[in-house]
């Protein structure tokens, strides 16, 4: 956008010209809200034209996670030849700006998009209108058409050791477990941490809860601690102790348990939870992380190898495979 355009936009909204530069540009570090009204009031036609080969929607929170990936996808990207677009959202949940990106990538002759981001009904439905011969590279949760792929974790596959994790572990302790709805990749990684234990340990399934919660608490990221301490009060037992099984990463759950004073009580075993040194970070004892770099490099690789040669990977799903990290036994 020409620097007169964006000044003017800047002065429209009374938003300052540095964060209208990073939502045009895709950056990090503008709150959802604010991103999306300015993308929602930039002029018809202040846009570049240059076409794209490859389109990328990304969140970038938690940072710790998305930054790993977005560093893959560049490094994987060093060698190539297809123009780029990388377009930045912030949180997975932030429906209405991939859909706006969406909408955006449906007018470019795109060859790939690759995109992270909660499969919706409306993005599922957007996602149907994209032509065959484009490929769609998925990193959060599968998306079933010819032309679509996954490359991520095996989300089974992890629940499972991470069941495996709390039996050998954590056995002693009543099971508490987060029952994430509307995410695909949170209900395998479920599926598979309670078919470990109904195979292994059945009678420790007669004394488990399952909390449901829904993507929605996740949109106010400054109160979902105090969230998750009021649920957490609600349903536990006072004389029992517990571990919380979280199905996907929550990296302030050690803080809404320090508020409910249950440190005492609860131990945590979490998915996606770890620091930007990579460590599993106080007040988690098992993680079970992804190598989100890996994700990343693989996509841009496939994307381009398709950019180029027009051939499809031969099978639906690449997993990465993720590790167990351990804080303490």
């Amino acid at each position: 956008m020409k620097e007169d355009t964006l000044a003017e936009l800047a002065k429209k909204l009374n938003i300052s010209k540095s964060t209208v530069s990073k939502a045009v540009r895709h950056c990090s570090g503008v709150d959802s809200d604010t991103r999306q009204l300015i993308l929602e009031s930039i002029p018809k036609g202040a846009g570049a034209e240059q076409p794209f080969s490859v389109y990328t929607i990304l969140p970038d929170v938690p940072q710790y996670f998305w930054k790993e990936m977005q560093r893959g996808l560049m490094d994987g990207g060093n060698q190539q030849i297809a123009p780029v677009k990388h377009n930045i959202y912030t949180r997975c949940g932030d429906e209405s700006t991939v859909l706006d990106y969406l909408s955006e990538a449906e007018k470019m002759d795109i060859r790939v998009l690759i995109l992270a981001t909660y499969v919706t009904p409306e993005i599922r439905r957007r996602l149907e209108n994209f032509p065959e011969k484009c490929m769609i590279l998925l990193l959060s949760e599968h998306f079933e058409r010819r032309n679509a792929f996954y490359i991520g974790a095996d989300a089974y596959g992890d629940g499972r050791k991470m069941g495996e994790a709390y039996l050998s572990t954590f056995g002693d302790r009543k099971l508490l477990y987060f029952n994430v709805l509307s995410n695909e990749n949170a209900k395998k990684r479920t599926e598979g941490f309670l078919d470990v234990i109904r195979e292994k340990c059945p009678g420790t399934l007669c004394e488990s809860k399952s909390l449901d919660i829904e993507n929605k608490i996740f949109r106010d990221l400054k109160m979902l601690s105090s969230r998750l301490a009021s649920l957490l009060s609600s349903e536990l037992d006072k004389d029992s102790r517990y571990c919380l099984y979280s199905p996907v990463g929550m990296i302030k759950l050690p803080i809404a348990i320090k508020k409910a004073a249950l440190e005492e009580r609860v131990v945590c075993i979490c998915h996606d939870c770890f620091t930007e040194q990579m460590q599993v970070p106080e007040g988690f004892a098992v993680c079970c992380n992804q190598d989100v770099y890996a994700q990343g490099y693989a996509a841009a690789k496939a994307a381009l190898e398709y950019a180029v040669s027009l051939r499809f990977p031969k099978e639906k799903n690449l997993f990465i495979p993720s590790r167990i990290d351990r804080q303490q036994e």
